[in-house]
């Protein structure tokens, strides 16, 4: 008797009689994937580019062994992942997708916070974090710049 599935192929000899039931247990052994993000709504695509579906998403049966993906959704960055599935368990993967516009933005905060344009430097650092909400990166430089041109106004004021 022979058994196969996409990641094993499984042989067991069997002794078959006439006028007999026989009797063969086998153990199909599966896993399954969680996957969130937020937003949601991303494609779930398999390595083989395959559609597995959108997220939120549970993927059930699934054959023990490694699963790469990808995350797309238009607007933001594609994630990559790997997961390692086993056999009767259920493993879960969170993320949270970042605007495409988000790199962009926070190297124009840095670039303007260096050059001292922090009015500038205040508006990349908000458009960075239109791409990516809460961001401790983007609100850090953003205080930063902000503190430095409040700073530069108060110090103008004191000289006139």
């Amino acid at each position: 008797m022979l058994f196969r599935s996409k990641s094993n192929t499984l042989a067991k000899a069997v002794r078959v009689f006439a006028q007999q039931t026989n009797y063969c247990e086998v153990d199909f052994v599966y896993g399954a994937f969680v996957l969130e993000s937020e937003p949601s709504g991303a494609t779930i695509v398999a390595a083989d580019g395959r559609m597995l579906g959108v997220t939120p998403c549970t993927l059930s049966e699934l054959p023990v062994g490694e699963l790469h993906f990808q995350l797309q959704l238009a607007g933001y960055s594609t994630v990559s992942g790997t997961v390692n599935i086993l056999g009767g368990q259920t493993n879960t993967f969170r993320t949270n997708l970042v605007g495409i516009n988000y790199g962009p933005a926070m190297d124009a905060a840095r670039l303007n916070l260096r050059a001292g344009d922090y009015d500038r430097a205040v508006s990349a650092a908000n458009d960075a974090l239109q791409g990516k909400p809460g961001d401790v990166a983007a609100i850090t430089l953003r205080n930063e710049a902000d503190g430095k041109r409040h700073l530069r106004k108060e110090i103008g004021r004191a000289h006139v």
